[in-house]
């Protein structure tokens, strides 16, 4: 039989001043040798000039696959700085029947404008979203409420939330 060898042989042929190595496969077990009447005959996917004629299926996908997960990941390019939430400080000044909300920015200690502010306790629910020039904003509040829930939220911030007890 044709090919049946293992040894390798060395081309002198050069395509572009480039060295090539050919090597005898054993046909049954590699994938671009067909069986054909008589024996095995390799196919040769190049062409004289060292371009491919037929693209291995193999290839076709695998180069399609790399081409979806390079754009997918070139959408996350420098997507970290903006996917980073900061974290909001918030401030209270209680008394009988009002609940003074302040917000800021907990780095920086800056103001922060256009939070939206839900005062929620037993029997009813205030929100106010700020404005951008004001960080604060005073909720008036029926006279029995001792205990309320606070939620603060603003776009690029983690959502603040806890209780504040009126006195």
């Amino acid at each position: 039989m044709l090919l049946e060898a293992s040894a390798k042989i060395v081309s002198t042929a050069s395509v572009n001043s480039a060295l090539f190595v050919h090597e005898e496969i054993n046909p049954r077990h590699h994938p671009i040798v067909s069986p054909l009447k008589g024996g095995y005959s390799q196919k040769n996917p190049m062409d004289a000039r060292g371009e491919l004629t037929e693209m291995p299926l193999k290839l076709v996908v695998s180069i399609a696959v790399a081409m979806f997960c390079l754009s997918v990941l070139m959408q996350f390019v420098k997507t970290s700085e903006r996917a980073m939430l900061k974290d909001l400080d918030v401030q209270f000044q209680t008394s009988p029947g009002k609940l003074t909300v302040k917000v800021f920015d907990a780095q920086t200690g800056k103001p922060v404008g256009g939070a939206t502010i839900t005062v929620s306790y037993q029997g009813g629910m205030k929100a106010y979203t700020l404005g951008t020039a004001s960080n604060s904003y005073t909720f008036t509040l029926p006279s029995w409420v001792l205990l309320v829930n606070v939620k603060v939220t603003k776009n690029g911030y983690l959502p603040w939330e806890g209780e504040v007890a009126l006195t």
